[in-house]
């Protein structure tokens, strides 16, 4: 009973929050991001239903955990994207992903498993905090700011507190997965 409770209530915050997108593909292949000029490839893991938002955010809904992946434009430098994180974050979560609230963040700085932009090694970060969805429950988020061909990207990763270590073999699955784009 219980797990189908957390099936239902991942799948009606993902209703809440996917206002605009249409889920249905599974993610079972390399997805190009950003959508309008990909620089970068990336997977998720298998069993997540995924689809690019109206607003170019690529959204991964799981059984246990919510990944969504966007482009951080007014980011330049890694200072400036530990310093602007948390902030991101918490209008990202309250914005998008249907929030009701969000707790005071922390951010530490990322140790990655692949150095991602050679001038900005060591540029990655990483946000961890709880909150609140838009059904009262309290969740689990961290966020990764990341460099890549000079520009910032965020990925968040959400999920139920007991969720936890799941939802960090799931981040790091994409995180690993993530390549430059073979122009050849």
């Amino acid at each position: 009973m219980k797990t189908w409770r957390n099936i239902w209530l991942i799948a009606g915050g993902c209703c809440a929050l996917a206002s605009g997108t249409v889920f249905g593909q599974e993610s079972d292949g390399a997805v190009l991001f950003p959508k309008d000029k990909p620089v970068m490839e990336l997977d998720f893991p298998a069993g997540f239903k995924a689809a690019f938002r109206k607003d170019g955010t690529y959204l991964a809904v799981g059984s246990k955990s919510v990944m969504a992946l966007v482009a951080w434009g007014k980011v330049k430098n890694a200072a400036a994207a530990k310093s602007g994180l948390p902030e991101f974050a918490k209008s990202f979560l309250l914005r998008s992903l249907s929030f009701r609230e969000v707790n005071a963040p922390s951010v530490t700085d990322a140790k990655l498993s692949q150095a991602f932009d050679e001038q900005e090694r060591g540029g990655a970060n990483m946000l961890t905090a709880t909150g609140k969805n838009s059904d009262g429950d309290e969740m689990f988020v961290s966020a990764t700011a990341f460099p890549w061909e000079h520009r910032y990207y965020v990925l968040f990763a959400v999920c139920k507190p007991a969720d936890k270590e799941q939802l960090e073999k799931d981040r790091l699955f994409v995180e690993r997965s993530i390549n430059y784009i073979n122009d050849d």
